[in-house]
């Protein structure tokens, strides 16, 4: 079983404590952000934290290592900037827009729905999040979503909770009462199953079943996993290493492009890409876009080993099996990705374990590896 994971998605009212500090998470509206907000992200991090910037799984930035004598100060240069919304309650949606959605369509003004409502919403778990992914292509069924906003075969609007295959029928004139209906089933199971159950969709699926009529439509076939490199209409994707940003590389993406958009799998999709030096990867066969990695130490104080670290010594020693997909947890908790991979290497008191084919809570196939002995049953492994 799957060890609980402690702590919250935080938000900038809402900011969690990690090992280097407060974790403060900036939630761009649509996923845009201007250049100038892009330089203002920067200086803060500079000015209050210690320059990283975390690009999330859910499209947000996050600033670490603040101090909490200095978050009240933060807080309100964020809110001086535009960079949260003025309430806690606006603050904690959590929303992904699918990459590509063009201003004024319907994914768009679905979002703009959510984004309107959301300080009339019930409470939710901070971890709940919506996805709104209404382009002919789907990019973000496999992103963390606990209800989906998509259309069907036809362009009809559905709302599918979680991983069902398939969703309530809707349209843009009941979409915000279809939602609290589901929300508000949501928080009744959650009310009455144990408390023991993580309240995430998902979790609550595994012990009570929607009714019929709210699982009748299935999504759009299409589907696609963004790539590193130019894309269509001139634009580039380029994703973050490992999740992470430095306050240098925000500015060489301000210097350059009038928005930025933050999407699914920590990628920005830009106009153009910063001529001076900086660590965003463009080429979708860079080695990197095949491993999740947590912050490791000294980020999070549940972690044991330097997790971005060990994935950048065994990439430039070419210890990875090639083509794999690969999880460098710090814990068994296995915060970085949710399903299984190929090879999992999790901390586990400064020593290793590897996971063969599985998720890094899972009983290893090799235990108590030092850094000697994983480095060479890595080489075993890939042959």
């Amino acid at each position: 079983m799957r060890p609980n994971r402690k702590g919250w998605c935080p938000s900038a009212h809402r900011p969690m404590m990690s090992g280097d500090g407060l974790l403060v998470r900036i939630k761009p509206a649509y996923g845009q952000l201007s250049s100038a907000q892009i330089e203002n992200i920067a200086d803060l991090s500079d000015e209050f934290g210690h320059g990283l910037i975390d690009v999330t799984s859910r499209a947000n930035l996050q600033l670490r290592g603040v101090q909490e004598a200095h978050y009240p100060a933060l807080l309100s240069a964020l809110k001086r900037a535009n960079l949260v919304a003025s309430q806690a309650n606006q603050d904690a949606l959590n929303l992904t827009l699918a990459p590509f959605t063009q201003t004024g369509s319907l994914g768009w003004r679905c979002a703009k729905q959510l984004y309107n409502a959301a300080a009339d919403f019930a409470e939710l778990p901070a971890k709940f999040g919506f996805a709104v992914d209404c382009n002919r292509t789907r990019y973000l069924h496999t992103a963390s979503a606990d209800i989906r906003i998509e259309t069907d075969a036809d362009g009809q609007l559905l709302l599918r909770c979680a991983t069902l295959p398939a969703g309530l029928p809707s349209s843009e004139t009941e979409l915000l009462a279809d939602i609290v209906m589901l929300t508000s089933w949501f928080s009744e199971q959650c009310q009455q199953l144990s408390s023991s159950i993580r309240q995430r969709m998902p979790d609550i699926l595994n012990q009570q079943k929607l009714p019929e009529q709210w699982v009748s439509a299935a999504p759009r076939p299409e589907t696609a996993r963004l790539q590193a490199g130019q894309v269509r209409d001139g634009l580039y994707v380029a994703a973050a290493p490992y999740g992470q940003l430095g306050s240098a590389d925000l500015r060489a993406l301000a210097s350059v492009n009038e928005v930025v958009h933050i999407t699914t799998g920590r990628c920005l999709i830009l106009s153009k890409l910063p001529t001076t030096e900086h660590c965003l990867i463009t080429n979708a066969c860079d080695p990197r876009l095949h491993i999740a990695a947590c912050p490791g130490q000294p980020h999070c104080q549940a972690a044991s080993i330097q997790t971005r670290a060990l994935a950048d010594h065994l990439i430039s020693e070419n210890l990875l099996p090639t083509g794999t997909d690969i999880h460098i947890s710090g814990c068994a908790k296995g915060c970085a990705a949710a399903t299984p991979r190929d090879l999992c290497i999790v901390g586990n008191q400064g020593q290793f374990d590897i996971v063969e084919k599985g998720c890094a809570w899972q009983a290893p196939n090799y235990t108590s590896l030092t850094d000697t002995t994983l480095l060479k049953q890595l080489k075993i492994l890939a042959g």
